[in-house]
């Protein structure tokens, strides 16, 4: 029979025996099991820091700017080692990607009108000269005199900082960090660029939609990380969640 020695703290009930063989081998087999427990509770519980808010109101927008990313840093590099065939087979994705997103915007989106953008206009945008950079659906220039006036917001696809609730201006904005564990969404912005809200991913059941792996709008490229699932309808239902203008 094992001998068992009880240490007994006077401030409580709790005992802890120590000394028997059996268990120490119970212990050292169970260890292997508590680490895996331990791994999965880190991916199952959220690992960002959210960011506080501030109470400043976030009013739905008169428009939405769609800012468009071209790849340019991946562009350059392909450029510069002197791969032009496949420089240009990332700009034939790419603009694979945005004919995606404008049907699905047209389709699957009626909350304001949607503009576009390329992010390397950016600094116009935020500077209010939008002459000559906007395009409407059918990818034609749009007229800058029709967002005079209006109140509008950026929208990126992408991956949206940390924040809850998902409306609200970030007052740690550098500090937050950025959400992947859902892949991305729809990422509302200012229009200098500070995240005000974002969309929710689509769950499962909304993978099962006729539109998430029609190619109309699900696009994806077959040589770069580049593709677009169609959740235009998860921007439309966060906007709606704002304050009336």
């Amino acid at each position: 029979m094992p001998i068992w020695h009880t240490k007994r703290w006077s401030s409580s009930n709790f005992h802890v025996a120590l000394g028997s063989s059996c268990n120490l081998k119970y212990i050292c087999a169970m260890r292997p099991i508590f680490n895996i427990f331990l791994f999965c509770l880190s991916v199952l519980v959220p690992s960002f820091r959210a960011a506080a808010q501030t109470d400043q109101p976030i009013r739905q927008p008169d428009a939405i700017l769609v800012m468009l990313s071209t790849e340019q840093n991946r562009l350059r590099a392909l450029k510069t080692r002197g791969d032009h065939k496949e420089a240009a087979q990332l700009q034939k994705d790419l603009q694979s990607v945005y004919v995606g997103i404008r049907n699905d915007f047209r389709d699957h989106f009626s909350f304001c009108p949607v503009y576009y953008f390329a992010d390397t206009n950016l600094a116009l945008v935020k500077q209010g000269r939008l002459d000559g950079i906007l395009l409407g659906a059918d990818g034609a220039i749009v007229p800058a005199k029709r967002l005079v006036g209006k109140l509008f917001q950026i929208a990126y696809y992408g991956y949206a900082k940390a924040n809850i609730p998902r409306i609200g201006y970030l007052t740690e904005d550098e500090l937050a960090d950025f959400d992947t564990r859902f892949g991305k969404v729809w990422v509302v912005y200012d229009d200098q660029m500070k995240q005000v809200a974002y969309s929710e991913a689509p769950e499962f059941f909304d993978r099962q939609r006729g539109c998430y792996f029609d190619t109309t709008y699900r696009r994806k490229s077959k040589k770069f990380n580049i593709e677009y699932y169609p959740i235009a309808y998860k921007l439309e239902e966060v906007l709606r969640q704002m304050e009336y203008r």
